[in-house]
């Protein structure tokens, strides 16, 4: 999935972007467990109700693990003394370990949003102590827990998903899903009753992921700004004609003899805003914070949204990502082979309103931490002492999640 929304989070240029795709897919299947009523129904029941002990729903790979000779499941999304170490971020960087990180943290979350959902009927099957008796839980009890606990976790699931839509498409970090997930949550659900952003937030702060140039953890200063006020548009309507071909195709009135011919949606139509889309970027560089001295911006992708909004009405929207390189990076051995990318996301309404720019952009800061990280990995490069000329100058494009599977498998 992560390769397939997000094509150049295959390049492995910070430290977060390899953890982020083992870290996306322990979520996935994670809250995936959840699916399953029965063994959801015998998880709370042996556990009382507590989802954060260890058990097989908030563990990977159990089978694997035990074959391995550790004693355990081959990862978990709870710490083991169930207290987070903010220091771990800094010091932690092989990506399976790094990406427990930010599984935890997710996980840590939907138990906050879990627990709260359940505290009333923990009172009332307690007697108002807030501790359920030892023993069998009664199975109506056990059912209504489960029901809360699954539907948290398909939210939390959803949550992590649609964040996609939020994140820039180059170099992604910890920081931008952070940013990305609030985001998301703001646009479906303004008023976060059940608490889910909170959590998230609070669940990040605990792990030490820092957010640069975020002075404050509020969700207000943590979401990407909405910048539909700008008055920015898009040089066409997105959906002025795809509205018309959607219409057709759920058309389920009496056949016509004579039908108005749709516009070619599939082809020229697409076409058409891709060229568009990528004269717009080359016009508005600085807006989409894009630097002159640099590629011009190139599309990198883009599709649609269909979502129902809290008030039950159909949003449409058009997500485009654009890409820039500095080409003087390319053949530097101080970058590995990689080259320094800038990107933007923007998010429009049917009517091509601009509501937000997502940009990284290039920058000295963005230039100086990855050659550091370069420098890092290669200090850790068992590989260094024997490489060729070749090998140096790709080294860091030879770091794929097949070659790190591979190692890891050995």
């Amino acid at each position: 999935m992560v390769d397939r929304l997000r094509p150049l989070f295959g390049e492995d240029s910070n430290p977060d972007v390899s953890a982020f795709h083992e870290a996306f897919a322990d979520v996935v299947a994670i809250f995936q467990h959840f699916t399953f009523p029965t063994i959801l129904a015998q998880t709370i029941q042996d556990k009382q109700g507590d989802l954060r002990s260890p058990g097989i729903l908030g563990e990977l790979a159990q089978q694997f693990g035990y074959a391995t000779g550790s004693g355990e499941a081959l990862r978990s999304a709870v710490e083991k003394d169930g207290t987070p170490d903010p220091r771990l971020y800094d010091r932690v960087f092989e990506p399976h370990e790094r990406g427990s990180i930010l599984v935890a943290a997710v996980f840590d979350a939907f138990n906050n949003v879990y627990q709260a959902r359940i505290k009333d009927l923990v009172r009332i099957a307690s007697g108002g102590t807030g501790r359920l008796p030892e023993g069998d839980l009664h199975p109506d009890l056990v059912n209504r827990i489960a029901g809360e606990a699954a539907r948290t976790a398909r939210t939390i699931l959803k949550i992590c998903i649609r964040a996609f839509e939020y994140l820039p498409p180059v170099d992604v970090s910890y920081a931008d899903y952070l940013r990305a997930l609030v985001t998301a949550d703001r646009e479906a659900v303004p008023d976060d009753a059940a608490g889910i952003r909170a959590a998230l937030i609070e669940a990040f702060r605990r792990r030490g992921i820092r957010l640069p140039g975020v002075t404050s953890l509020a969700e207000e200063a943590l979401a990407w700004p909405d910048r539909e006020d700008e008055g920015r548009t898009l040089p066409f309507e997105p959906f002025k004609d795809a509205m018309v071909v959607n219409a057709q195709a759920f058309d389920r009135g009496p056949r016509r003899k004579t039908r108005v011919r749709a516009p070619d949606f599939a082809g020229n139509t697409l076409d058409q805003w891709a060229g568009l889309l990528e004269q717009y970027a080359k016009a508005n560089l600085g807006v989409l914070g894009f630097g002159d001295r640099y590629t011009p911006p190139a599309l990198e992708g883009f599709h649609t949204v269909f979502r129902v909004s809290p008030d039950g009405q159909l949003v449409v929207e058009l997500v485009a990502r654009f890409k820039q390189e500095d080409p003087a990076t390319a053949d530097d051995p101080q970058y590995g082979g990689l080259t320094l990318r800038g990107g933007t996301t923007i998010i429009a309404s049917a009517e091509g309103k601009i509501r937000y720019v997502i940009a990284k952009p290039i920058t000295d800061e963005r230039r100086q931490a990855m050659r550091d990280y370069v420098a890092r990995c290669d200090d850790e490069d068992a590989m260094a002492a024997w490489g060729d000329a070749a090998y140096h100058a790709q080294r860091m494009k030879l770091r794929t999640l097949s070659r790190l599977h591979r190692r890891n498998a050995r």
